[in-house]
């Protein structure tokens, strides 16, 4: 049950729909249970990170740097070759496929019921 501490410097609690994994040396997680991953380090993590989350280093532009060290911009190409073998979890070698497009209406329809919080008036 949460909240708990499962080792010193470690706290493990739920905050709405999320479970929040907070340490002591600058490392916290926010996970919906799902599909959405948020992770925060602290500065000291600067230019010493790689991986799915990036690099760190302020440079943009070798985020998408994958294990061998070569930049990719094809995102599908970048979460790929992070891949890892476990036979208890099979991964698609197939990138996902695009949304579909909104039609139009519907497109409106969001637009208006989203408009009291986007308008600044």
């Amino acid at each position: 049950t949460l909240p708990t501490s499962p080792m010193p410097g470690v706290a493990i609690s739920l905050n709405g729909a999320y479970v929040l994994v907070q340490t002591n040396f600058g490392l916290h997680l926010k996970f919906n249970g799902d599909q959405k991953l948020l992770v925060n380090v602290t500065e000291r993590y600067k230019g010493q990170l790689c991986g799915l989350c990036g690099t760190y280093n302020g440079d943009q532009k070798d985020d998408f740097m994958r294990p061998d060290g070569g930049v990719v911009q094809d995102v599908n190409v970048f979460g790929m070759s992070w891949v890892v073998q476990d036979d208890g979890w099979k991964c698609s070698e197939d990138p996902p496929l695009p949304p579909k497009p909104c039609p139009p209406f519907l497109e409106q329809a969001a637009t208006e019921h989203c408009r009291i919080v986007s308008d600044s008036n």
